[in-house]
């Protein structure tokens, strides 16, 4: 790439922009997770970075693998999304995936690599909507309930006395957390690598990253590859 295209996209990227909301349909993660994973994992060790901090592949095969993985990312994500980060960044589409692919690798396997690349992609205003887990199971525990119902039961009950002298503040303030207690919901929490989703029902697939619920702990086998 010219240095002049170089200082145009550098341009680009520091012009404020509007959010881009990109939804992946569900049913497109699941076939292709897995195999995006280990592509991935293939080129650990095999990208670095050139004195001026542009990415480079070690080597012409993981070049060309680079490249695959990256055009079955945009194949999954659209080539919208992928002009419009073009257009937002001094980075080609394929020097972005590499650089996702590094900052995957330093998370050490705390975040699946769907969810670095919807972390990165934040960094330039596209909000990419993605089930990354889909097709994963795992497990959904019960999380505290919120503490906020109780929080407004006993300020209701509170002002409450301040308002009708019947009403001593300690009964009222009692009766209201009494209430605030009863209407509190039990919450579940999602298992999925990279998700700790809260859910108001005992769902059995998280909305949030799209993994398969269970709480049978003999009958769920948590994946445990990114």
């Amino acid at each position: 790439m010219s240095r002049l295209a170089q200082l145009s996209r550098l341009r680009g990227a520091l012009r404020p922009r509007d959010l881009l909301h990109v939804k992946v349909p569900r049913g497109e993660v699941a076939p292709r997770r897995e195999a995006l994973s280990l592509m991935g994992a293939a080129l650990r060790g095999r990208l670095g970075l050139a004195g001026d901090g542009e990415l480079i592949a070690l080597d012409e095969e993981a070049e060309l693998e680079l490249y695959a993985l990256a055009a079955e990312l945009k194949s999954l994500v659209g080539a919208e999304l992928a002009r419009a980060l073009e257009e937002r960044s001094r980075y080609t589409w394929e020097a972005f995936i590499g650089h996702c692919l590094r900052w995957w690798y330093a998370s050490a396997g705390q975040r699946p690599l769907l969810y670095a690349l919807k972390e990165r992609l934040a960094d330039h205003a596209i909000e990419l909507e993605v089930a990354w887990a889909e097709g994963e199971r795992a497990l959904r525990s019960h999380a505290p309930a919120s503490q906020l119902p109780l929080w407004i039961g006993g300020l209701a009950g509170l002002a409450l006395s301040q308002e009708f002298w019947w009403a001593p503040w300690p009964l009222a303030t009692s009766l209201g957390l009494m209430a605030g207690w009863l209407s509190a919901r039990p919450r579940w929490r999602c298992g999925a690598v990279g998700c700790a989703a809260l859910h108001d029902r005992a769902l059995g697939e998280c909305p949030d990253c799209g993994a398969t619920l269970s709480s049978a702990r003999g009958s769920v086998e948590r994946a445990t590859r990114p």
